[in-house]
């Protein structure tokens, strides 16, 4: 697993708050993780579309644990100058890779997370090769399989979960614990 060395986008705070009806939608959503996973420090990231933006966990705080101020809402995200404009909490180091799934499929909520043991049964889900965290090709690697699957097996990191509603996305979690 690659050592973890904060964002690696330029990040811009935006004035404002994150929105009260998205917040309260992915801390409901962080509780119903617990009893499923089980992380012991930053492990992966949670998000939720809302309005033109997404809320997501921010950097450094832990799954399953999420308050208020642990969250972020990402207001833009600019490809070519590799940054984000946020309110709140710095956003996770997997912006970017939320924001083009969310183009790139009918997504209203991801779940990335790590589990060493759940990688190692060689799940049949399509699977990215090992790339750096929070990387422009990390992000593009997963966007490009999302078309073909709601889980993705992240070589050496992890995986993903996208769902079209919030309800699914534990349902698809419990699916390959």
């Amino acid at each position: 697993m690659e050592k973890y060395e904060g964002v690696k986008f330029r990040a811009m705070r935006a004035d404002g708050e994150v929105p009260e009806q998205c917040t309260s939608r992915l801390l409901s959503l962080d509780a119903g993780l617990k009893g499923l996973l089980s992380p012991s420090a930053n492990e992966g990231n949670l998000s939720i579309l809302c309005g033109n933006g997404f809320v997501i966990k921010g950097t450094g705080s832990r799954l399953t644990l999420l308050k208020k101020e642990n969250l972020s809402y990402v207001a833009a995200l600019n490809e070519k100058e590799f940054s984000v404009t946020y309110a709140g909490a710095l956003p996770s180091s997997e912006s970017f890779m939320h924001h083009l799934i969310y183009r790139s499929v009918p997504a209203c909520t991801i779940l990335h997370f790590h589990d060493d043991n759940l990688l190692s049964r060689n799940l049949r889900y399509p699977s990215v090769p090992k790339l750096p965290y929070g990387s422009r090709e990390l992000a593009k690697e997963v966007s490009s399989k999302a078309k073909l699957s709601k889980i993705i097996v992240m070589d050496g990191h992890g995986f993903l979960l996208w769902a079209e509603k919030e309800e699914e996305l534990l349902s698809l979690l419990k699916s390959i614990l």
